[in-house]
């Protein structure tokens, strides 16, 4: 085990300070160099950072409450902090990471408030809930509808039934705040509406700090995925069925992001949830805790340099 960074020690908290400094350059580039940092900039990108630090704490602890990892660890800080490395376009995409805050508060309902002795009912209306409000705050997450009905399936015991009392639930809650939108926000409407397109052009995808900062977090997951999958044998079903929905929503997230066009670095963000999951998951498990910090200094410093060309283009 990493027992450094499992108990949050100066190796991870300097990993961790190192990166938010790092993703807090757009806004000394913004400020400095460029002389039009923007009161709308500023916002929004310390309110990303915020809620991916915030989000990344509360992973860790549903991490434990599920056994599995022992104890809360700082680790899902440093994986978040490397997702903010990606490009600064992404830190104005809070919408997005607000999205995946409903992702969680509807995977910690659905694992940890199901009885089997119960209709459950109220948890349903709690799934077509949750998954509506992430709708409203990115609308692509419409098209991971049949995603929830797996993963629903995997960690519940459902039937026609309770699947028709979430959508019933989840469309009362789209539709009810896009009438509104609709009536007294007609652009704010329509730009939903808009963000719905997919696009084959994958021009965007291609640009180097987009798809070089992708190489790097994909060669991590491969790398990684063996001792993820060692885990999840021998966990607990619920356990591994939450690791699975992970790896799913990882796949659709990335065929979403795929075709995105130009919204392309909007859309990586929702990448953040399960990247952040599956790597603290790879390298709080992995033994060699030597490997392990030298893993971790690799991937911070292949991170770096893309960033690093991503800066000097800018000049």
């Amino acid at each position: 085990m990493i027992s450094t960074i499992k108990k949050g020690g100066i190796f991870s908290v300097a990993i961790a300070l190192f990166l938010i400094a790092g993703c807090c350059w757009p806004l000394f580039y913004k400020w400095f160099v460029l002389g039009e940092l923007s009161i709308s900039f500023l916002i929004k990108t310390i309110l990303s950072i915020f809620l991916l630090v915030v989000q990344s704490f509360w992973l860790s602890q549903l991490l434990t409450r599920l056994g599995l990892i022992e104890q809360r660890t700082l680790w899902p800080v440093v994986v978040a902090m490397m997702v903010g490395f990606f490009t600064p376009e992404q830190f104005l995409a809070w919408e997005v990471i607000l999205s995946n805050f409903f992702w969680l508060i509807l995977f910690e309902r659905t694992l940890f408030a199901f009885d089997d002795t119960q209709e459950n009912l109220p948890l349903f209306i709690d799934i077509g809930f949750w998954f509506g409000m992430a709708c409203l705050f990115y609308p692509k997450t419409i098209y991971l509808s049949p995603l929830i009905i797996v993963i629903t399936g995997l960690i519940t015991s459902v039937n026609l039934n309770k699947f028709l009392l979430a959508i019933q639930t989840f469309l009362i809650v789209v539709v009810g705040v896009l009438g509104v939108l609709w009536v007294f926000f007609p652009n704010i409407f329509n730009s939903e509406i808009h963000s719905l397109g997919f696009s084959t052009d994958f021009t965007a995808v291609l640009l180097p700090e987009y798809f070089y900062s992708y190489c790097v977090i994909a060669v991590a997951l491969l790398l990684l995925f063996p001792v993820v999958s060692g885990i999840i044998r021998y966990v607990q079903t619920q356990s591994r069925n939450f690791v699975n929905s992970m790896v799913l929503l990882l796949i659709f997230g990335f065929t979403i992001t795929l075709f995105s066009g130009v919204d392309t670095s909007k859309s990586a963000m929702f990448l953040s949830l399960p990247i952040i999951c599956l790597i603290s998951l790879g390298m709080f498990h992995m033994k060699n805790r030597l490997l392990a910090n030298l893993f971790t200094i690799a991937l911070v410093f292949a991170l770096f340099m893309v960033k690093w060309a991503y800066i000097l283009k800018m000049f």
